[in-house]
């Protein structure tokens, strides 16, 4: 179930949410990974995710950068290279963009975020994704911008902070809405899998730029 959540009245839960990183021991949970989208209540407040706002205002900056001369402009290449493979997509069937999407993103290698920028929990723009890849929350990331350049609906997608039970550490995925099915993409897995066939995946909280959701 999905609650809104007054930050006021949980400072506990907002220091956990905001200190989340891809790779941190914590305890494991019961709940199942499902029925994202199941209930609509929703907090549109995004101030206590500073570094995910970073990313929606910069990613529009970044976007401006398609079509100019990629000689000598390392960004203008990363992002026309981006617009040349969103392109290559336009006419597939929607289920194969998605699928597409997964599987070149998930082609980055795997980089933690002190190793890219000295500090942890850094959320990246997809040019940043691009250009130096990234952990989980920013392959994440760069589906859901994929996908919505693609003309997916911002509403039926959903980056998601969950706890992996099997290893019990903290992971990211994007969960996109589609005919029915809650489908998981996933930098850990090659498949794109329904949530109703995942249970050792637990959804602490998800984002997107409407505003974010609490599970429990």
């Amino acid at each position: 179930m999905i609650h809104y959540i007054s930050t006021m009245k949980k400072p506990k839960l907002l220091a956990l949410i905001l200190l989340a990183i891809c790779h941190m021991a914590a305890s494991p949970a019961n709940a199942g990974f499902s029925g994202i989208f199941a209930n609509e209540s929703i907090s549109q407040n995004l101030k206590p995710f500073p570094r995910w706002v970073r990313v929606t205002v910069q990613h529009p900056k970044d976007r401006k950068l398609i079509g100019n001369p990629c000689m000598g402009r390392e960004n203008s290449c990363f992002m026309n290279s981006w617009a040349d493979f969103i392109s290559s997509l336009r006419n597939k069937p929607p289920l194969e963009q998605i699928k597409a999407v997964n599987s070149q993103m998930n082609r980055s290698e795997y980089v933690t975020d002190l190793a890219n920028w000295g500090i942890n929990n850094y959320w990246e723009t997809p040019l940043e994704f691009l250009k130096k890849s990234g952990n989980c929350k920013d392959y994440a990331i760069a589906k859901f911008y994929s996908l919505k350049e693609l003309g997916f609906p911002e509403d039926d997608m959903r980056i998601v902070v969950l706890m992996d039970n099997n290893i019990h550490i903290l992971h990211s995925v994007l969960v996109v809405k589609f005919h029915g099915q809650e489908l998981v993409l996933d930098n850990q897995v090659k498949q794109i899998v329904s949530s109703d066939k995942i249970y050792h995946y637990e959804p602490i909280y998800a984002v997107n730029e409407t505003g974010w959701w609490r599970y429990q």
